[in-house]
């Protein structure tokens, strides 16, 4: 998932630490449906729901959402249109993924945990690229 994370991210033009971040949240790469989060269902691996996708597709099926690619996909679309919104705020971007359409309600709790999880992931990420930079090198 990773490789289709650095994808994603690339033409959509976010952050791919931040999104393997919130996808590692949400479910831990889980490809999960969840139907009782505060009253509309959320899918996949990045726990979208049906309302948020259709901002951006509107015709897009539940099984469409359910496909962990297409997922991560309307994640990442969703985490830049909150990145406009909020520009240079992560703290802002983040909740306002976190609290759904439209709306912003600051969780420091879920903040928290994706700035750990952007940690972790950043310093792997740096880690391979060092390894990576060490055998061209030699």
């Amino acid at each position: 998932m990773t490789e289709a994370i650095a994808i994603i991210s690339y033409n959509i033009k976010i952050c791919p630490i931040l999104l393997y971040a919130v996808c590692s949240v949400e479910t831990n790469f889980q490809n999960i449906d969840n139907l009782k989060d505060y009253g509309n269902a959320s899918y996949g691996v990045c726990q979208i729901k049906l309302d948020t996708a259709r901002m951006f597709k509107k015709n897009i099926t539940k099984k469409e959402l359910q496909d962990p690619i297409n997922n991560i996909y309307y994640a990442a679309q969703y985490l830049k249109w909150q990145q406009d919104r909020y520009p240079m705020n992560s703290d802002c971007i983040v909740s306002a993924y976190n609290a759904g359409k439209c709306k912003l309600n600051i969780n420091p709790d879920y903040i928290q945990k994706v700035k750990d999880e952007y940690g972790k992931a950043k310093a792997i990420y740096n880690t391979k690229r060092y390894i990576k930079y060490t055998r061209y090198c030699y």
